[in-house]
């Protein structure tokens, strides 16, 4: 062996022997793992296929239907479920039918239930830090709940840019870093021969990353990549890469290749974290220490308003704007929006929303007239019966009439008045969605 590769060997050894987290208990010395017998080394194959597959099968169902949201198109929540639980399924009867309780047992597993039960909770794992570190610009809320916001086109297209880099990547260096463990388990090496084939293993995910990189700008150039997920391409795909680490380092029972220990603040939602959002404000939806902190969750603010003021205000009652239809308007959950946006009102010349324009708007200066007392609104405020909406409910629905009352999107500021968490605003493509350091 040559003294770089030697010198590579030992920094590398090094390297991943710092604050690895373990997932079996003490695993085995790289020096003293591997050439477990054609039988064995046929399991630990399909092991380290089977959880890669896995947790690329569940990216790929994740991504599909985060990426209809971001065009604010529909996501099936449920059927992704189902698939996500099909393909979790598929790993576990791949493993089941591959390996015997004594193959794994000499992998160092204690039995082949625990095997089953590793694979299961990488994949878990896996599907949750994938998506925070992606999506976390987008996600709305828990990240439990893979609810991303409709983004602009500009932002659209980053987020996306970067899900098909981490997809290219997490499959390159997954294959390469299970391939030395591969041939390893499979025959008989001495030592240095493993921490070789371990170091080129690494050597290749690394050019991997550089060259998907240089890949990124296609879809997002460097300055909007940053302005996004607050650091360069290349610091993203290496936290990322680390993943790959994970998928070896779970089913490969050695202390040479193993998980990074989680760092709160990395904007990956880690094993033991609640929340990572990557920045350190106590006031959002996720502190500094990342634990989670609860707020009702919503994916435009319209769907706000409909809860927060119609529904929550009894405007939406059947006994209101609902069955009785008062005034000719109903402003039940499904169709409230078609009958105020652009619509005249019964009783004035002015619509019940004029898109634009909340001093030119019914709906704005009849809840106004019964929030402020403005005399110079003629009929009655509204809601009849008090109380009253807020101030903050009010200002709520000026800024959304104002911002040109739509549909879909978020307003800025509309969800602290009312505490509630919303995708960014649209209004600043790229800016708006920064929640990274």
């Amino acid at each position: 062996m040559g003294a770089r590769v030697v010198a590579l060997t030992a920094a590398l050894a090094a390297v991943l022997m710092a604050a690895r987290a373990d997932a079996h208990g003490t695993p085995l010395p790289l020096a003293a793992w591997g050439d477990f017998g054609a039988a064995a080394a046929q399991c630990q194959r399909t092991l380290g296929q089977a959880v890669t597959q896995c947790a690329l099968d569940v990216w790929a169902l994740r991504r599909a239907c985060i990426g209809a949201q971001l065009h604010g198109g529909p996501c099936d929540a449920n059927a992704t479920t189902i698939a996500v639980r099909d393909a979790r399924q598929r790993a576990l009867d791949k493993v089941d039918a591959a390996c015997t309780d004594a193959e794994v047992m000499a992998l160092k597993f204690v039995d082949r239930q625990e095997a089953l039960a590793d694979v299961t909770s990488i994949c878990r794992q896996l599907e949750r830090e994938l998506i925070t570190a992606v999506y976390g610009p987008g996600l709305v809320g828990s990240s439990a709940d893979y609810v991303v916001g409709e983004a602009s086109p500009a932002r659209a297209a980053c987020l996306e840019a970067g899900a098909a880099r981490v997809t290219e990547l997490l499959r390159f260096a997954a294959r390469e870093q299970r391939a030395p463990f591969d041939r390893i388990a499979s025959r008989p090496m001495v030592p240095e021969e493993k921490f070789a084939a371990v170091a080129r293993g690494e050597e290749r995910a690394v050019r991997a990353r550089a060259s998907v990189a240089a890949r990124a700008a296609a879809g997002c150039d460097a300055t909007a990549f940053a302005a996004l997920y607050g650091h360069s391409i290349e610091q993203f795909l290496a936290d990322v890469g680390t993943r790959a680490d994970c998928l070896v380092g779970g089913v490969y029972v050695q202390d040479q290749l193993r998980c990074p220990a989680p760092q709160c603040g990395n904007g990956m939602e880690e094993a033991g974290e609640e929340c990572d959002d990557g920045n350190a404000d106590d006031t959002d939806t996720c502190r500094a220490d990342c634990v989670r902190t609860d707020c009702p969750v919503y994916a435009n603010t319209f769907d706000l308003i409909q809860d927060a003021i119609f529904d929550s205000r009894g405007c939406s009652d059947d006994l209101c704007h609902g069955d009785a239809n008062a005034g000719g308007l109903d402003l039940r959950i499904g169709v409230a929006y078609d009958n105020i946006v652009g619509v005249p009102s019964m009783s004035s010349d002015q619509p019940r929303v004029d898109p634009g324009d909340a001093a030119h708007s019914r709906l704005w200066l009849l809840t106004a007239k019964a929030t402020l007392g403005r005399s110079d609104v003629p009929g009655r405020g509204m809601p009849i019966d008090p109380p009253a909406l807020t101030q903050d409910e009010l200002e709520v629905l000026r800024l959304w009439i104002d911002a040109d009352a739509r549909r879909t999107g978020s307003v800025a500021g509309t969800g602290a008045l009312l505490h509630a968490c919303l995708p960014p605003p649209l209004d600043n493509p790229i800016a708006a969605g920064v929640r990274r350091r």
